[in-house]
């Protein structure tokens, strides 16, 4: 066989790289490189090319690739973070509107579902008398009370009615909901206590001959006898803290004990 030159194997030598010449093609480059050393060492040349080419490419596409994993990466925590908002938006915007239909809008009760929870006098330095009385409802309803006074014409007996109505919350039950209305009434200058609804049926709870504890006495009571234990620790209240701090203990504990210590 003819020998070829060297330049023509030279030329055929980038497609024998890449694999693209034909068999015939392929047959005479290598026959070509059995006997010539020159050629064999540029194709060494070029394989390490192609080799060095390709590790740069697969590393352009790792590249690529971790950048569109960023990209895509925020543009996902960007959306969730948009959709939060978006969606804390429309509940506030949902509460506004049901709150300004609904809350405190007033309906009747039935006052036979409401009762004393419980009752206390303050005694202070002046000498007035002062009934607490903390009224409850057991189908959980919050409660507005409204206090007028009047006088019997043919008895002279003095009554003080507080008058109850129901109002509506949209907000769910917590530590500071109260599902019922504390009232203060001055005993030394009334008779009897009623309760009433608005239709005007109303239902007696305090008189003159009525037994009720000095509010040391009733917070004594109180915290050894009628509050939980586990409130009682939960809530971190003792006697101290029913005698000395605004507090609203019996609507409070009612609904953590019924929500949260079953």
């Amino acid at each position: 066989m003819k020998k070829i030159n060297c330049a023509i194997i030279q030329d055929l030598l980038p497609s024998y790289c890449d694999k693209i010449s034909s068999n015939e093609t392929n047959l005479l480059v290598e026959e070509h490189l059995r006997s010539c050393s020159n050629c064999k060492q540029t194709l060494e040349q070029l394989n390490k090319d192609l080799h060095i080419e390709s590790l740069n490419n697969q590393q352009e596409e790792i590249d690529y690739l971790k950048g569109y994993r960023r990209n895509k990466k925020r543009s996902i925590i960007f959306a969730i973070v948009l959709s939060l908002i978006i969606i804390d938006v429309c509940f506030l915007i949902y509460n506004y509107i049901l709150s300004w239909i609904f809350m405190d809008k007033e309906y009747d009760i039935d006052i036979n579902n409401v009762n004393p929870e419980y009752m206390y006098v303050t005694e202070y330095p002046n000498g007035q008398h002062i009934l607490t009385c903390f009224l409850y409802s057991n189908r959980n309803k919050r409660l507005k009370s409204y206090i007028t006074q009047s006088i019997n014409p043919s008895t002279g007996i003095r009554a003080t009615n507080i008058m109850l109505v129901g109002t509506n919350i949209i907000t769910p039950i917590n530590t500071t909901y109260c599902s019922g209305a504390e009232e203060y009434v001055d005993i030394d200058k009334t008779d009897k206590i009623y309760i009433q609804d608005t239709i005007g049926h109303r239902k007696e709870i305090w008189n003159k001959n009525t037994n009720v504890p000095s509010k040391e006495e009733w917070a004594k009571w109180y915290v050894d006898s009628y509050m939980p234990e586990a409130v009682k620790t939960k809530l971190h209240i003792d006697y101290n803290t029913i005698m000395y701090k605004s507090y609203y203990t019996t609507g409070m504990w009612r609904h953590l004990y019924k929500l949260n210590l079953d």
